[in-house]
């Protein structure tokens, strides 16, 4: 997501040029908004830029929780028939380390899930715990 943001936040920087009409009407030019173009702002500008946007350093530590919903997409030329899945996954993720992951594919859904104390997994009816914490998503 981040990249998203960075890829939006510069595309929004960069003005597009003018397109002008030959008096005649025979064809498109572009034309320069100046003689010289201003520099492009460095990453880290458009990082703090980005920062002071959504309130700064003080607000951003203050978030304890995310929700990523995002596809996975899965193409295997190589299998016998071709694979080609797309996937749907969530991921709920609450500070200090509790996390949901919720996953569906042609085989149903999968969870995965650490409460704080227990890391678990679920597909079907199947729960499994796990003595270790996956700190994946902490």
């Amino acid at each position: 997501m981040t990249t998203l943001h960075l890829l939006l936040a510069v595309s929004a920087l960069v003005a597009p040029p003018q397109m002008t009409d030959d008096p005649a009407g025979q064809d498109l030019r572009v034309q320069p908004e100046h003689d010289q173009q201003e520099p492009l702002p460095t990453l880290q500008e458009i990082l703090d830029r980005h920062i002071a946007a959504v309130g700064g350093r003080d607000a951003i530590a203050k978030l304890t929780t995310r929700v990523m919903k995002g596809r996975l997409v899965t193409d295997l030329p190589t299998r016998q028939p071709p694979v080609h899945e797309s996937n749907g996954f969530w991921v709920y993720a609450k500070a200090p380390g509790k996390y949901l992951v919720i996953q569906q594919s042609a085989f149903g859904t999968r969870r995965e899930g650490y409460d704080g104390e227990i890391c678990w997994s679920r597909a079907g009816a199947e729960v499994a715990l796990d003595a270790h914490y996956d700190r994946r998503f902490a």
